[in-house]
């Protein structure tokens, strides 16, 4: 009796060409059960990439749009914190920048401080406001200011004046001051998004 030949083993292909030798060894079946298993993968992985890159747009949708709210809310709040307040000048003015028209104007904006700071708009107290007028801003028939309400004094060993800048434009065709509060810039670099705002005529020197 002749003696069973040696084992035979098919060496295995390169690790790049292993893929397509697996599937020569399947059948005709396993071939199609593969391809359909495949096709079904491969649509459910593009539909999961889909919904995620969907989701993720929403995201950032959201986000820019809660964004633009908060500007347009900030935007609307220092529309009405720089808005123009005014109060009547005294009878028979005949000077915009007469000692009555400032005390005036002084009195006017300290009374809007401290209505600022009862709303818990400002912080307080006020100690006192200073109104001085803006150099070559005069005309027969106004006159503007720089107004500064002081809210707290001196610190330590230093003396420390705080408080808040208004613009402020006195006319006599209208019978009225008008003064606006100013918001500049912070000092400090750290603020992401600032709007100054925009000072209206109403409390500026005449142009020209």
């Amino acid at each position: 009796m002749a003696s069973p030949g040696p084992d035979r083993y098919e060496p295995l292909p390169p690790f790049t060409k292993l893929p397509r030798w697996l599937l020569g060894k399947l059948s005709r079946r396993g071939r199609i059960r593969l391809g359909v298993g495949s096709a079904v993968v491969a649509v459910l992985l593009g539909i999961a990439i889909a919904a995620q890159m969907r989701s993720g747009q929403r995201d950032l949708e959201a986000a820019d749009a809660a964004s633009d709210r908060s500007k347009a809310a900030l935007q609307d709040a220092l529309a009405e914190d720089q808005r123009p307040r005014r109060v009547r000048l005294p009878a028979g003015t005949t000077d915009p920048a007469s000692a009555a028209v400032v005390s005036a104007l002084e009195r006017g904006v300290r009374r809007d401080m401290r209505l600022r700071e009862r709303a818990g708009l400002l912080d307080g107290p006020v100690r006192s406001v200073a109104c001085e007028p803006v150099r070559e801003s005069r005309t027969p028939t106004t006159a503007a200011f720089f107004c500064f309400a002081h809210v707290t004094g001196a610190r330590s060993n230093y003396d420390i004046e705080l408080g808040h800048g208004f613009s402020a434009k006195v006319d006599l065709n209208a019978g009225s001051a008008a003064w606006c509060k100013r918001n500049p810039r912070p000092l400090h670099p750290d603020t992401a998004y600032y709007e100054e705002g925009k000072v209206s005529a109403a409390c500026l020197p005449e142009s020209g």
